[in-house]
């Protein structure tokens, strides 16, 4: 192994050097968010951090009221704004219904109805969880065996809250709810870093609670901040003990965008979880990239982020098209090397899957478009000989310098 002298190896950095690693480090980062950010753009408006909502919540367990028969329910109640009513029927024909009072300051709310014969009011309007939260969203409801209601739901972006309630502890006489009485278990799913929202639950036959929700949690720094599905499972035994059987984890380990998880459960207590995924797209990318002799380091950071390699920060990157095709999002990417001059991307290991696909420092533009096939991925590295400036098209020699930075 060939080492530096001394004096080179432990020379302090210079302001200049610092300067020009930082900027490097900003670039690579900046590269990426891009071919990231890209992968969003043709379903979502930029300020958007989660998938749209569905307008219709569908019914995934638990005998889950239609809109009408909810609505007809509420009916019996003193509401003046509710919004996101979910309302579960029991084995004794009691509807549980959950919603959020949404005034100046939205207030989540609990209540029970007998449906025999004439519409019974057994608990009226009763607040559920903290009452400081300037957002709430997306409560979902389900029932066990036992008729206690399992209730989870989002602090808007910042928290997933769950409850579970026994009715059979309030006096149900058409009041509102004892809820120091009712509430057998208050617990933070989620909290901390991360912004989270719509969480769902179902119940198995053991009454054990099965969450999912979305999160951007993300401890490994893996997923660039994009939204993932977390599952936890809790249980709640018949001596009063509750328990995290299942700690929060990350069921869908891979980039992509996801959104407005639901969960069931199948045969055997077989645990279903669907959600809205951006697997199954394409991304497409076309970089122009200036071959002067000064861009070295910048052309072995360029090819590290698109095919993954060491940057020359040191640190070891993936790389983002071997990143997406993981996670079956297809990359289409062509490099220009501007004025033809390929010796950064001829000498670069980063840059070998590229420039052999560019065909090797031969080929310029495609005279025809990527994707035809499955195998027809990538444009590799390819030159650029020719500008079009002032209606005229230009030829830009090939040369270390003044003409690939001019266009660069």
């Amino acid at each position: 192994m060939v080492r530096q002298p001394a004096q080179d190896r432990y020379s302090p950095p210079t302001r200049n050097d610092r300067i020009r690693k930082s900027r490097k480090k900003q670039l690579t980062l900046f590269l990426t968010s891009i071919m990231v950010a890209s992968l969003f753009a043709p379903s979502l408006s930029a300020d958007v951090s989660f998938l749209e909502p569905s307008e219709t919540r569908h019914e995934t367990a638990n005998n889950t009221l239609n809109d009408s028969a909810t609505q007809t329910i509420m009916s019996n109640l003193n509401t003046s704004n509710p919004v996101e009513i979910t309302g579960v029927m029991d084995d004794l024909s009691r509807v549980h219904l959950v919603w959020i009072e949404n005034g100046s300051q939205p207030l989540l709310q609990y209540a029970l109805i007998s449906t025999n014969g004439v519409d019974t009011v057994l608990i009226s309007n009763t607040l559920i969880g903290a009452n400081n939260s300037t957002s709430l969203s997306s409560p979902s409801l389900v029932i066990d065996s036992s008729r206690r209601a399992h209730i989870v739901w989002a602090i808007t972006d910042i928290e997933i809250l769950y409850v579970l309630l026994d009715p059979a502890l309030d006096d149900r006489d058409g009041d509102a709810g004892d809820t120091a009485n009712m509430t057998l278990v208050s617990y933070t799913v989620a909290d901390g870093t991360g912004v989270r929202n719509d969480p769902d639950i179902a119940i198995d036959s053991y009454d054990g609670a099965h969450v999912v929700w979305v999160d951007t949690y993300d401890p490994q720094g893996l997923y660039f901040g994009t939204p993932l599905i977390y599952y936890t499972m809790l249980t709640f035994d018949s001596s009063g003990t509750f328990a995290v059987q299942i700690n929060n984890s990350i069921i869908t380990p891979a980039l992509g965008f996801k959104g407005n998880p639901a969960v069931s459960m199948g045969a055997n207590n077989t645990v279903i979880v669907v959600w809205e995924d951006t697997r199954g797209s394409l991304v497409e990318y076309v970089g122009l990239l200036d071959t002067s002799g000064s861009m070295t380091e910048e052309w072995k950071d360029m090819c590290a982020v698109f095919y993954g390699g060491n940057l020359t920060s040191g640190e070891y990157f993936q790389g983002v098209k071997p990143l997406l095709e993981d996670a079956s999002i297809t990359v289409l990417e062509t490099l220009y090397a501007l004025s033809g001059q390929f010796s950064h991307a001829a000498n670069h290991k980063n840059c070998e899957d590229g420039y052999i696909a560019g065909g090797s420092g031969s080929e310029g533009p495609r005279t025809t478009y990527l994707g035809q096939n499955t195998s027809d991925t990538s444009g590799g590295i390819r030159y650029v000989e020719f500008v079009m400036y002032n209606n005229s098209s230009l030829t830009i020699p090939t040369d270390w310098g003044y003409n690939s930075e001019m266009w660069g």
